[in-house]
């Protein structure tokens, strides 16, 4: 079974994108020894801009009461992203954000992954908000889209991706600026502009 399978959802809308970097090793051992390694690093996801080569954005591990983390990534955390630009103010405090969905790990016949999916969320400390304006997605896509963050070993061959899905921009928040800002953010995410982003990430999960 590929991870794309059971990972990676079904395009339906908008757009989808994937960014690739693959590495050989030829010692099979010493394959497996490097994937278990990039495990680690997908895994600490607070180190993912110094992964990067310090490029981009950045990511912060956030619990439920909107507290900051320390450790490996979980299913049902939060990341708060720090984009290089102009970033949602009415109902993300400044950031972007996402939630964790969904991780999992598995090996199948010379195949071994590891992958974490996240979706556009309400940020956490707005989730029991009385306040409609407050109960939005807080990010430049709208919730239908995904992003897959998948490590691969294939036999000798280790490949890292970041992989988009049904990507549309997030036009249902307040603040006339941050629907602008979205628009043009998304857009420009879907024309593949954001990609030596997620090519930086997807090399330094592969390096030693």
């Amino acid at each position: 079974m590929q991870p794309a399978t059971t990972t990676i959802p079904p395009q339906q809308r908008g757009s989808q994108t994937d960014t690739v970097h693959r590495i050989y090793v030829p010692d099979i051992i010493q394959a497996h020894i490097h994937f278990l390694n990039s495990c680690q690093k997908l895994l600490k996801v607070n180190d993912w801009k110094q992964v990067s080569g310090n490029k981009g954005a950045s990511f912060q591990l956030i619990d439920e009461l909107g507290k900051s983390l320390q450790g490996h990534a979980r299913e049902g955390d939060f990341i708060r992203i720090g984009m290089p630009l102009p970033s949602p103010s009415e109902n993300g405090e400044g950031y972007d954000w996402v939630r964790i969905e969904k991780i999992e790990k598995d090996q199948l016949d010379g195949l071994e992954w590891m992958a974490i999916r996240v979706r556009p969320a309400i940020p956490p400390f707005n989730q029991q908000s009385t306040q409609k304006d407050r109960q939005t997605i807080a990010h430049f896509f709208a919730p239908g889209a995904t992003s897959s963050f998948i490590v691969e070993r294939r036999h000798h061959h280790l490949i890292a991706s970041v992989n988009g899905r049904n990507e549309t921009p997030n036009l249902k928040t307040p603040g006339l600026f941050t629907r602008i800002r979205n628009f043009m953010i998304a857009i420009a995410a879907m024309l593949g502009l954001n990609k030596s982003q997620w090519k930086a990430l997807a090399k330094g999960l592969l390096e030693h």
